[in-house]
Protein backbone atom coordinates (compact mmCIF):
# COMPACT_ATOMS: atom_id res chain seq x y z
CA UNK A 1 0.00 0.00 0.00
CA UNK A 2 1.27 3.44 -0.81
CA UNK A 3 0.36 6.88 -2.02
CA UNK A 4 -2.07 7.72 -4.80
CA UNK A 5 -5.32 9.49 -5.61
CA UNK A 6 -3.81 12.88 -4.83
CA UNK A 7 -2.66 11.74 -1.39
CA UNK A 8 -0.45 14.36 0.24
CA UNK A 9 0.36 13.04 3.72
CA UNK A 10 1.84 9.86 5.20
CA UNK A 11 -0.35 6.81 5.12
CA UNK A 12 -2.73 6.74 8.11
CA UNK A 13 -3.91 3.57 9.84
CA UNK A 14 -0.43 2.08 10.12
CA UNK A 15 -1.47 0.32 13.33
CA UNK A 16 -4.66 -0.92 11.70
CA UNK A 17 -2.73 -2.59 8.89
CA UNK A 18 -1.03 -4.86 11.43
CA UNK A 19 -4.40 -6.54 12.08
CA UNK A 20 -6.55 -6.50 8.93
CA UNK A 21 -9.29 -8.82 10.25
CA UNK A 22 -11.40 -8.50 13.39
CA UNK A 23 -14.06 -10.99 14.43
CA UNK A 24 -17.25 -9.23 15.51
CA UNK A 25 -18.15 -10.72 18.90
CA UNK A 26 -21.42 -12.63 19.14
CA UNK A 27 -21.79 -12.97 15.36
CA UNK A 28 -20.40 -14.95 12.45
CA UNK A 29 -19.23 -11.66 10.91
CA UNK A 30 -15.68 -10.42 10.32
CA UNK A 31 -14.56 -6.84 9.72
CA UNK A 32 -11.77 -6.77 7.11
CA UNK A 33 -9.47 -4.31 5.50
CA UNK A 34 -9.33 -5.83 2.03
CA UNK A 35 -5.72 -6.44 1.08
CA UNK A 36 -5.82 -8.94 -1.78
CA UNK A 37 -6.83 -8.03 -5.31
CA UNK A 38 -9.50 -10.74 -5.62
CA UNK A 39 -11.41 -9.25 -2.66
CA UNK A 40 -10.99 -5.71 -3.98
CA UNK A 41 -12.22 -6.80 -7.44
CA UNK A 42 -15.29 -8.37 -5.79
CA UNK A 43 -15.93 -5.05 -4.03
CA UNK A 44 -15.67 -3.22 -7.38
CA UNK A 45 -18.22 -5.67 -8.88
CA UNK A 46 -20.60 -5.04 -5.97
CA UNK A 47 -20.14 -1.29 -6.42
CA UNK A 48 -20.88 -1.65 -10.14
CA UNK A 49 -24.15 -3.46 -9.43
CA UNK A 50 -25.17 -1.09 -6.65
CA UNK A 51 -24.15 2.27 -8.08
CA UNK A 52 -24.69 1.68 -11.80
CA UNK A 53 -27.94 -0.28 -11.72
CA UNK A 54 -29.61 0.10 -8.33
CA UNK A 55 -28.97 3.72 -7.32
CA UNK A 56 -27.95 4.81 -10.86
CA UNK A 57 -25.38 7.35 -9.65
CA UNK A 58 -22.67 5.94 -11.94
CA UNK A 59 -22.74 5.29 -15.70
CA UNK A 60 -22.28 1.57 -16.50
CA UNK A 61 -20.88 2.49 -19.93
CA UNK A 62 -17.75 3.80 -18.18
CA UNK A 63 -17.02 0.41 -16.61
CA UNK A 64 -16.94 -2.15 -19.41
CA UNK A 65 -15.20 -4.67 -17.15
CA UNK A 66 -18.17 -4.65 -14.73
CA UNK A 67 -16.10 -3.06 -11.92
CA UNK A 68 -16.92 0.45 -10.68
CA UNK A 69 -13.85 2.39 -9.57
CA UNK A 70 -12.37 5.87 -9.87
CA UNK A 71 -9.16 7.82 -9.30
CA UNK A 72 -9.53 7.59 -5.50
CA UNK A 73 -9.16 3.81 -5.70
CA UNK A 74 -5.64 4.06 -7.14
CA UNK A 75 -3.78 3.59 -3.85
CA UNK A 76 -5.39 6.52 -2.06
CA UNK A 77 -7.88 4.53 -0.03
CA UNK A 78 -8.55 1.54 2.16
CA UNK A 79 -11.27 -0.91 1.14
CA UNK A 80 -13.18 -2.16 4.18
CA UNK A 81 -15.87 -4.81 4.45
CA UNK A 82 -17.94 -6.97 6.69
CA UNK A 83 -17.85 -10.58 5.55
CA UNK A 84 -20.11 -13.48 6.42
CA UNK A 85 -18.72 -16.91 5.56
CA UNK A 86 -16.01 -15.17 3.46
CA UNK A 87 -18.68 -13.31 1.40
CA UNK A 88 -18.66 -9.49 1.36
CA UNK A 89 -22.03 -8.38 2.75
CA UNK A 90 -21.19 -4.73 3.56
CA UNK A 91 -18.51 -2.52 2.07
CA UNK A 92 -17.15 1.02 2.10
CA UNK A 93 -13.92 2.66 1.10
CA UNK A 94 -11.99 5.11 3.20
CA UNK A 95 -10.49 7.87 1.07
CA UNK A 96 -7.24 8.89 2.72
CA UNK A 97 -5.98 12.46 3.10
CA UNK A 98 -5.71 14.08 -0.33
CA UNK A 99 -5.87 17.43 -2.12
CA UNK A 100 -9.63 17.16 -2.70
CA UNK A 101 -12.04 14.62 -1.22
CA UNK A 102 -14.89 13.38 -3.43
CA UNK A 103 -17.41 15.07 -1.11
CA UNK A 104 -15.80 18.45 -1.81
CA UNK A 105 -17.01 18.26 -5.39
CA UNK A 106 -20.65 18.46 -4.41
CA UNK A 107 -21.20 19.36 -0.76
CA UNK A 108 -20.48 22.06 1.78
CA UNK A 109 -17.83 20.99 4.23
CA UNK A 110 -17.55 21.89 7.89
CA UNK A 111 -16.11 25.38 8.35
CA UNK A 112 -12.93 23.94 9.77
CA UNK A 113 -11.36 20.53 9.63
CA UNK A 114 -7.78 19.38 9.28
CA UNK A 115 -7.64 18.05 5.72
CA UNK A 116 -4.39 16.19 6.39
CA UNK A 117 -5.97 14.37 9.35
CA UNK A 118 -9.34 13.56 7.76
CA UNK A 119 -10.77 10.67 5.78
CA UNK A 120 -13.90 10.25 3.71
CA UNK A 121 -16.21 7.27 3.93
CA UNK A 122 -17.64 6.71 0.46
CA UNK A 123 -19.25 4.09 -1.76
CA UNK A 124 -20.88 2.37 1.23
CA UNK A 125 -23.20 -0.50 0.37
CA UNK A 126 -25.03 -3.52 1.72
CA UNK A 127 -25.61 -6.48 -0.58
CA UNK A 128 -29.25 -6.72 -1.63
CA UNK A 129 -30.19 -9.76 0.47
CA UNK A 130 -28.81 -8.11 3.64
CA UNK A 131 -30.69 -4.81 3.43
CA UNK A 132 -33.37 -3.89 5.92
CA UNK A 133 -33.49 -3.51 9.67
CA UNK A 134 -30.40 -4.64 11.50
CA UNK A 135 -26.96 -3.67 12.66
CA UNK A 136 -24.82 -4.77 9.70
CA UNK A 137 -23.93 -1.27 8.52
CA UNK A 138 -23.29 -0.22 12.13
CA UNK A 139 -20.83 -3.08 12.59
CA UNK A 140 -18.95 -1.69 9.59
CA UNK A 141 -19.02 1.92 10.81
CA UNK A 142 -18.18 1.01 14.42
CA UNK A 143 -15.03 -0.73 13.20
CA UNK A 144 -14.11 2.23 11.00
CA UNK A 145 -14.64 4.55 13.95
CA UNK A 146 -12.37 2.30 16.04
CA UNK A 147 -9.65 2.57 13.36
CA UNK A 148 -9.94 6.35 13.49
CA UNK A 149 -9.67 6.39 17.27
CA UNK A 150 -6.48 4.28 17.02
CA UNK A 151 -4.91 6.91 14.76
CA UNK A 152 -4.83 10.69 14.75
CA UNK A 153 -7.92 11.32 12.59
CA UNK A 154 -9.62 14.72 13.01
CA UNK A 155 -12.72 14.20 10.84
CA UNK A 156 -14.61 11.45 9.05
CA UNK A 157 -16.42 13.00 6.09
CA UNK A 158 -19.50 11.33 4.64
CA UNK A 159 -22.75 11.90 2.81
CA UNK A 160 -25.50 10.51 5.03
CA UNK A 161 -29.09 9.52 4.49
CA UNK A 162 -31.72 10.56 7.02
CA UNK A 163 -31.68 6.98 8.36
CA UNK A 164 -27.91 7.16 8.95
CA UNK A 165 -28.20 10.64 10.44
CA UNK A 166 -30.82 9.34 12.91
CA UNK A 167 -28.60 6.33 13.63
CA UNK A 168 -25.65 8.54 14.49
CA UNK A 169 -27.76 10.40 17.03
CA UNK A 170 -29.34 7.23 18.46
CA UNK A 171 -25.92 5.61 18.93
CA UNK A 172 -24.36 8.85 20.20
CA UNK A 173 -21.73 8.89 17.46
CA UNK A 174 -19.92 12.23 17.72
CA UNK A 175 -20.47 14.13 14.49
CA UNK A 176 -20.71 17.64 13.10
CA UNK A 177 -23.72 18.09 10.86
CA UNK A 178 -23.35 20.17 7.69
CA UNK A 179 -25.81 20.27 4.84
CA UNK A 180 -28.94 18.19 4.49
CA UNK A 181 -29.14 14.38 4.64
CA UNK A 182 -29.39 12.81 1.16
CA UNK A 183 -32.11 10.39 0.02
Amino acid sequence: LGYGGGQTTPFPFVRAMMDTERKIPGTNLVFKILTNQDDIDEAYRLRYQTFCFETKIADPAKFLDGKESDEYDDGGCLHTAITEDDRIVAYTRLVLPCDEFPIERSNILPPSFDQERSIEVSRALLVKDKRGPGNLIWHLFNNIYALCQDDDVDAILSFSTQIMFNGYRKRRVPFRHTGTPVN
